[in-house]
């Protein structure tokens, strides 16, 4: 629970207090590491478990290729591969999955494919993962070769994630062409490349971005910054966990001679949601509302709400709420499907009711957080009526 709401501290404090660690426990720690790009810290929790007398489980090797994906460490991974073997793990499809995609993250592409290649069932997730390492490592024409013959080899229908990474892929290629012919780069383009170098998730891009170093090296060189460019590079920085980033760049917009816009504080919020920091995006939108030239949007308030909901906080809640009535926004699916789950995750069925009915265009999630909370309610009913029976 602490981990999914990447609450470090009380995670830890819960982990070194348990009396008899087990798999599970360790699992769930180094998931959380590595999720907060924690990776050094992630890797010695593994090296602690391996000196506990505990079985290794194939669910664990998937975590744990990620870690030497964000260390950006090779040899590391081809190490826990071999403890992958000595487990009798390495035929397990959930596993070579993550060794491909850690191998592609790494840069190593030729043990990618051939890990892909000695897979005798390959499913959606496998295809995916090599046409992400082929393009994460530039060979664009290849990732297009693996994609065509997921349908026409395999019967596996390309999805989102590997469009994705062959758009992107073929973006970054432009951009290497441009550079070699000459000409010259400028706000737009990087406004183009970056969203492509976050869709394929690699922290090799970033650096492919840039033989010019890095993204934000070619971000630099530009004479004349703008909305778009900076704004970009905030939601580039935020896609690849480097909030901190994001944040330095978005208090030095103004400095830049670029006008902080509503997209700008949207797309920092947005970053912060995405990375689990949500007092940070309460903190933010209490900031924007003292700005007397800039509105929250419908995003704005939705986003917002989404936070309130993951801290629980009713009052806070109440007072956005608030807001969405006087902006005549509660009956938009986005605005009042953020209320709904915000008043269900703060256990105030009456209100969530009330905000449901508002809604005009009632999507999935929103059904699904009425109903949830309505069967939480009846459970916890029947408990009470359990006890005082008793």
């Amino acid at each position: 629970m602490y981990g999914r709401c990447s609450c470090l501290d009380d995670a830890n404090l819960l982990f070194d207090t348990v009396p008899v660690r087990n798999l599970y426990s360790y699992t769930a720690i180094l998931r959380l590491y590595a999720d907060l790009g924690l990776f050094r810290e992630a890797f010695s929790h593994f090296q602690k478990l391996l000196f506990e007398d505990i079985w290794l489980d194939f669910f664990v090797f998937p975590v744990v290729f990620k870690i030497c994906s964000g260390l950006t460490m090779v040899e590391l991974g081809r190490q826990l591969r071999a403890i992958a073997v000595k487990y009798q793990f390495a035929s397990n499809n959930y596993v070579r999955n993550a060794l491909v995609d850690m191998y592609g993250k790494c840069g190593s592409l030729e043990d990618a494919k051939k890990v892909f290649e000695m897979m005798p069932e390959r499913d959606c997730v496998s295809r995916n993962s090599v046409v992400t390492a082929c393009a994460a490592n530039g060979m664009v024409f290849e990732a297009l070769e693996f994609l065509q013959r997921m349908s026409s080899l395999d019967n596996t229908m390309p999805n989102l994630v590997s469009w994705s990474a062959v758009i992107g892929g073929f973006a970054i290629g432009m951009l290497f062409r441009m550079q070699a012919e000459g000409m010259q780069r400028n706000a737009q383009t990087l406004a183009s490349v970056l969203p492509a170098c976050a869709r394929i998730e690699s922290p090799n891009v970033y650096r492919r971005c840039a033989d010019m170093v890095t993204a934000f090296e070619l971000f630099s060189k530009f004479s004349m910054k703008n909305e778009v460019s900076c704004n970009t590079m905030i939601v580039g920085y935020c896609k690849n966990g480097k909030v901190s980033e994001a944040k330095e760049l978005f208090d030095q917009i103004e400095q830049l001679g670029v006008k902080k816009d509503i997209v700008s504080w949207n797309s920092m919020m947005s970053g912060f949601l995405d990375n689990f920091l949500y007092h940070e995006a309460l903190n933010m939108f209490r900031d924007l509302l003292m700005r007397d030239d800039i509105k929250p949007t419908s995003f704005t308030l939705g986003s917002v709400l989404t936070a309130c909901a993951e801290v629980g906080s009713l009052g806070k809640g109440k007072e956005i709420h608030a807001l969405v009535t006087v902006a005549g926004l509660q009956s938009e699916t986005f605005v009042g499907g953020a209320l709904v789950e915000m008043c269900c995750r703060c256990q105030d069925l009456v209100a969530a009711q009330m905000a449901f009915d508002e809604v005009i265009e009632r999507d999935t999630s929103t059904w699904n957080c009425l109903i949830s909370e309505i069967m939480l309610v009846a459970i916890r009913l029947k408990i009470l009526k359990i006890l005082f029976s008793r």
